[in-house]
């Protein structure tokens, strides 16, 4: 079931083009001629897919080898990630709302000669029940990258207990890139401080606050039908997510989780290095004696929690707090936003294009 390990320069050629008319179609000119665009491009042609590849499937195969496991890969997107686990699960299937990503997806898949994945465009209310009947005897790995904060608080409920009880004995769900509501800025959707602490309509009602111009259009827009279609457009652009939903979902996450983004190989990723916002969430939660997963605690969620294979089975070894000593966001940053931009370049280059002007990081990563 093995795929092949990188897509080579000509299928590089055509998933750039695949993604031209499929995910990026009708997007407007200014974005598809700016730097920001490019690094984009890249991150749905090739980054995303090494990255997963490289350091994300190695960080779930500590827990679990995937040989012969079935994954499910909840808001799968244009199947980048996708494509990674195929590399040793037996079977994967990807599910997405939107679909010019999958779209994108499959075209990713057969260019990438990838024949162990299925993806499939459904309605969000149609998701469980599409994995239950694809999946009748439970799923290995359960997987779902920047979904959650896409998602009210009640959806987020009902998709963790769901996919918590479709998890076969031993099995994992991998939660990751989901911003917290702990943070103190918003660097996800509005980017304002404290707006992922205000209650829905205050945030509605405040997103002209936003430097964002398409996101205080798209909360004008949306407020000419009522404030309920204000708070599900606000929400479908992403607030914060927390432990709160896990817990009542799932229960006693200390019971559970086993990895997280503090662990080696994860820390000194792109914006996995430890923030300033980070060291006072983490701070708080000493200083108050919060029993809470340490993973949980700061600006980006990132983690790995473990199905028991039995109810008495014993709760992993609880994890260190991590802030000291750890590489700060910064460092990381630094190191990670010379690599990239040297990435778009060689590819541009490849392409007998001229290189990009200098990509932010910010721009780059997302």
């Amino acid at each position: 079931m093995t795929s092949p390990p990188a897509p080579c320069p000509d299928q590089v050629t055509r998933l750039r083009e695949l993604m031209l008319g499929t995910f990026f179609r009708g997007w407007s000119p200014d974005y598809l001629s700016s730097p920001a665009f490019e690094a984009d491009l890249l991150a749905h042609t090739t980054r995303r897919f090494e990255e997963c590849r490289d350091m994300i499937l190695p960080w779930i195969e500590r827990h679990l080898p995937l040989d012969s496991k079935s994954v499910v890969d909840i808001g799968c997107g244009t199947g980048a990630s996708t494509a990674a686990w195929a590399q040793k699960a037996e079977r994967v299937v990807g599910y997405d709302i939107h679909a010019p990503s999958i779209d994108a997806a499959n075209g990713r898949m057969e260019i990438m000669g990838i024949q162990n994945v299925t993806c499939r465009a459904l309605r969000p209310d149609a998701l469980i029940p599409a994995i239950r009947d694809d999946f009748p005897d439970g799923a290995d790995v359960i997987i779902m990258y920047a979904v959650l904060e896409h998602q009210k608080v009640l959806e987020r409920i009902d998709t963790l207990r769901a996919s918590w009880s479709l998890l076969r004995p031993g099995g994992l769900l991998v939660v990751g890139d989901s911003p917290t509501r702990f943070s103190m800025m918003d660097f996800h959707t509005s980017l304002l401080p404290f707006f992922n602490w205000l209650p829905e309509e205050l945030a509605v009602y405040y997103a002209h606050k936003s430097p964002r111009a398409d996101f205080r259009d798209g909360v004008e827009n949306a407020l000419r039908s009522g404030l309920p279609a204000a708070i599900d457009y606000v929400a479908r652009c992403g607030r914060g997510v927390g432990y709160e939903e896990f817990e009542i979902a799932i229960g006693d996450l200390n019971r559970y989780v086993v990895g997280d983004s503090f662990d080696d190989g994860m820390i000194n990723q792109p914006h996995r290095g430890v923030s300033f916002v980070d060291e006072l969430i983490q701070a708080f939660a000493r200083s108050f004696s919060l029993k809470v997963p340490r993973g949980f605690l700061r600006e980006s969620l990132e983690v790995i929690l473990r199905k028991p294979l039995h109810p008495d089975e014993a709760p992993p070894d609880p994890k260190p707090a991590p802030v000291e000593g750890l590489m700060k966001r910064s460092q990381v940053d630094a190191l990670v936003n010379d690599q990239v931009q040297a990435r778009i370049e060689e590819e541009l280059k490849r392409l007998n294009q001229q290189p990009a002007a200098p990509a932010s990081l910010a721009a780059t990563m997302n």
